[in-house]
Formats: structure tokens, C-alpha cells, sequence
């Protein structure tokens, strides 16, 4: 049981390391390339290889914590609460993310229609950096635990 917990501490700290640098990565590439075809590329696979599946694990583990400790966590503990806030916030931006990127390229495919590149660019770049801020909050929650 103890080693189970243990691969599941690190499994969920890997997959937060997975989310944070896909988000991160991402992020850098709409901001520096604004919504460049050839460097998209790169923000697909940040997004869609990294982040998300970074994701799907941290929820994954999260809850398999939760259950082997009957949820005693969650009793009294109110940054636990803000932190599945944070993470339902965490999969919205992502979805922002991942959906502006299909416009994107579906509007690049059908020719270049620079309103649509921009906007999806803003969408992109909102989300991202939004998403950033709850990951950072969540880790600040995690070492601070104020409520």
C-alpha cells in the first residue's frame, strides 16, 4: 500500500510537470509566432501531447489518492476545495486552447483569413496565460495551505 502511494505521489507530480510545461510551452509559441502554420505545429504537440494527457493524469491520480484516504483530505481543508476549483479552471483553458487551435487551422486551410488568425491568436494567448495562473496558483496552494 505504501509503495502504491508513493507511485502515485509521483505519477501525479509528473503528470502537474507534464500540464505546466505543455501549457508553458504552448503559451511561448502563440505569443512569439502569432499564430505562424509552421511553428503551430509546435503548440499542437504541446497541447494536445503534453498538456492534456499531463492532465488526464493529475485528475487520474488525484482521485486514486483521494479514494485510498476516504477523502479525509477534503474534511477542514479548504484550499482542497480551492485547488479542484482551480483544476476544473486548468481543463476549461485547455479546451479554450485546444478548440482555438482547430479554428486556427482549419481557417489556414481554407485560406488566409487574417481576422479569424487573430482572434483565435487572442483566444490562444488569454487561455494560455490563464492557465498558466491557476497552475502557479495551485502549486502556491499546495506549499502555502492558508485555509
Amino acid at each position: 500500500m505504501m509503495l502504491s502511494m508513493q507511485l502515485l505521489k509521483s505519477l501525479h507530480v509528473f503528470g502537474m510537470a507534464m500540464t505546466i510545461g505543455g501549457f508553458l510551452t504552448s503559451y511561448i509559441i502563440t505569443k512569439r509566432y502569432q499564430g505562424d502554420e509552421g511553428a503551430d505545429q509546435g503548440a499542437f504537440v504541446a497541447s494536445h501531447l503534453v498538456a492534456a494527457p499531463g492532465l488526464v493524469l493529475v485528475i487520474l491520480t488525484g482521485f486514486v489518492q483521494s479514494f485510498f484516504h476516504r477523502f479525509a483530505e477534503f474534511k477542514g481543508a479548504g484550499y482542497m476545495h480551492a485547488k479542484l476549483l482551480l483544476v476544473v479552471l486548468t481543463v476549461v483553458f485547455l479546451a479554450m486552447d485546444i478548440r482555438a487551435q482547430g479554428v486556427l487551422r482549419r481557417s489556414i486551410g481554407k485560406g488566409n483569413n487574417d481576422a479569424v488568425r487573430e482572434q483565435c491568436v487572442k483566444t490562444r494567448t488569454l487561455a494560455g496565460g490563464l492557465g498558466l495562473l491557476a497552475l502557479v496558483l495551485i502549486v502556491l496552494l499546495i506549499e502555502i495551505r492558508p485555509f
